[in-house]
């Protein structure tokens, strides 16, 4: 496996990952989106105290809980539930003649209920046009007064705890396919749909076909920096194949196995099904001759890994395996990942 940054600031990370499984990339943008851990108000943690604004609470407590809170990676990973408060108190003059813009200028955070020393950090004006979010509009003699805690929370739960505003990978195009590929007519048409469709066929592609070299994007909507979100992302992951409890649901013919792993879904699924075909799948002595996984429901949290074992092995063992050469490939890319920004640090 080879990786490379190609762009890094507080905000936004691209970096080219070479030699490694579709799976694992997609892994971790999974984690990334729905399962990194972060600090939020959540939505039903609200208490109004007086709201006499066009909104309904609900309305005006879902606009302010999907403000983000800007903490660090250190700052999210060591909270403590309830440490901090966010509360919001405006109310306007019944004697004035236009509206009251309230903003998330207007929020106040207590840390251990004194206040925050750092309330500017925590909810920025935007970079571009120096404004704060919106949150509502008072009209003359309204008021607003409401007060919530934060806790942690993962963004699978509710999008007020998402790190990202963007997250995306694609792979590497072969340029000597992309030349060999382009067709040879002058037709608009025929052009416009090689740029747009054809052309991205033309992949950096392994012995089975499919993609071996990325192209990943990362960019942060939070106080956590695009590398802590990676970082953060890839230990979820690697924390997802150690401690993942496989349990026997199933015993058949033809020494098939179902090995069931509550509260996981095609995130592991996916990954390790895909580890196992690369690494543990063939003749003996590998230990599986077939590996494949599905979830059941999309609202049960549960994956189910069907397995066939060569002479010898049990499926408990070899799923042992597979997690074992997961985690391991997720040390591998977060090795890289940190040397290479050491690197550019150093540069």
């Amino acid at each position: 496996m080879k990786l490379a940054i190609e762009s890094c600031d507080d905000d936004r990370i691209v970096f080219i990952v070479e030699d490694t499984d579709l799976a694992l990339i997609n892994a971790v943008r999974r984690v990334v989106l729905a399962e990194v851990p972060y600090v939020a108000v959540a939505l039903d943690g609200w208490n109004f105290r007086e709201n006499t604004c066009v909104l309904h609470n609900h309305f005006l407590g879902h606009r302010i809980t999907m403000t983000p809170l800007h903490l660090s990676r250190t700052e999210a990973d060591a909270y403590i539930p309830g440490s901090i408060k966010v509360s919001l108190k405006v109310a306007h003059s019944s004697t004035a003649r236009a509206p009251l813009d309230v903003t998330s200028k207007d929020l106040a955070v207590t840390l251990h209920d004194q206040p925050h020393p750092d309330t500017a950090r925590l909810y920025p004006a935007d970079p571009l046009t120096g404004d704060h979010v919106l949150l509502t509009v008072l009209k003359p003699g309204e008021a607003v007064s409401a007060e919530a805690a934060a806790v942690r929370g993962v963004a699978g739960t509710h999008a007020c705890f998402a790190v990202a505003s963007q997250c995306a990978f694609e792979p590497l195009l072969d340029a000597a396919l992309v030349k060999a590929a382009r067709p040879a007519s002058d037709d608009p048409a025929v052009q416009n749909r090689f740029q747009c469709i054809d052309r991205l066929r033309c992949w950096t592609a392994g012995p089975d076909g499919n993609p071996r070299a990325f192209r990943f994007t990362v960019a942060s909507e939070c106080g956590m920096t695009a590398l802590d979100i990676v970082s953060s992302a890839l230990d979820v992951l690697e924390s997802k194949c150690v401690t993942s409890v496989a349990t026997v649901a199933a015993s058949g013919d033809h020494g098939l196995t179902t090995l069931e792993v509550a509260g996981e879904g095609h995130t592991l699924g996916n990954f390790l099904q895909s580890v196992a075909m690369d690494e543990l799948v063939g003749d003996a002595p590998k230990p599986l001759a077939f590996a494949g996984y599905h979830c059941p429901h999309p609202l049960e949290k549960r994956v189910l890994f069907t397995l066939r074992t060569t002479e010898r092995t049990d499926a408990l063992e070899a799923f042992s395996a597979m997690k074992a050469a997961g985690a391991e490939r997720v040390r591998e890319l977060r090795h890289l990942l940190r040397e290479e920004a050491a690197r550019g640090e150093l540069a």
